[in-house]
């Protein structure tokens, strides 16, 4: 029996049971944000937790197809596909739509796309596809040739702007890491997205200071 025909015997069941908890949750939250009396029904297409039905349909469909792919034919295909991911971050600073003040979705009928989401791992195919043809990061054109691989999308979606989407990406990091990037830089990394967080938890603040007319 081939690796394709034995795919659910070799599965990782632990991993797809994890994976399909963490998404109901995050439905089941979605539902509870959101939730309309007058559409109660979770499969309503008019609300949130409907249309995020379909897109759990689409990923567990998709998701399930790529399991049938050979593993080298996504590998060959990890270059062209960030490339393509690259050409709709551009697009859609041109033609997105513009939500809560950032331009990142395309709107298709009742639906919306967001771009940078692609991203993730179109990222996560180039860095891998990069560095699985080296031993380690020993040298500066390495570091340089990964940073930009992870840095690019990084700039582009930071110009829609969506901050919270573009520090996803420092995850990346714990990848360099393990090929041999400097502790400091990952303490450095580290220690930039906790005040980042910070920035934004506090962006909002106002000091409200005690004034006192003073006569002469």
């Amino acid at each position: 029996m081939s690796g394709r025909e034995n795919v659910a015997a070799n599965f990782d069941r632990p991993i797809l049971i994890m994976y399909l908890l963490l998404m109901f949750m995050g439905w089941a939250n979605i539902y509870s944000a959101a939730y309309d009396p007058e559409h109660a029904s979770i499969f309503d297409q008019s609300k949130e937790y409907g249309k995020q039905a379909v897109w759990m349909a689409i990923s567990l469909t998709i998701g399930a197809c790529m399991l049938l792919i050979r593993g080298d034919l996504i590998r060959d295909s990890a270059y062209g596909i960030y490339g393509f991911v690259l050409l709709l971050l551009l697009a859609v600073l041109l033609f997105g739509k513009e939500v809560n003040g950032a331009k990142a979705w395309f709107a298709i009928g009742g639906f919306g796309i967001q771009p940078a989401e692609f991203a993730k791992f179109a990222t996560a195919l180039a860095l891998t596809r990069y560095l699985s043809g080296l031993k380690a990061l020993v040298d500066t054109r390495s570091r340089v040739i990964s940073a930009a691989l992870i840095l690019t999308p990084v700039a582009l979606i930071m110009l829609q702007p969506d901050t919270g989407t573009a520090l996803v990406s420092g995850a990346f990091i714990l990848v360099l890491y393990r090929e041999g990037l400097s502790g400091n830089v990952l303490l450095l990394a580290i220690l930039a997205g906790v005040l980042s967080v910070l920035s934004l938890i506090f962006k909002e603040s106002t000091f409200d200071l005690p004034f006192t007319d003073m006569h002469l």
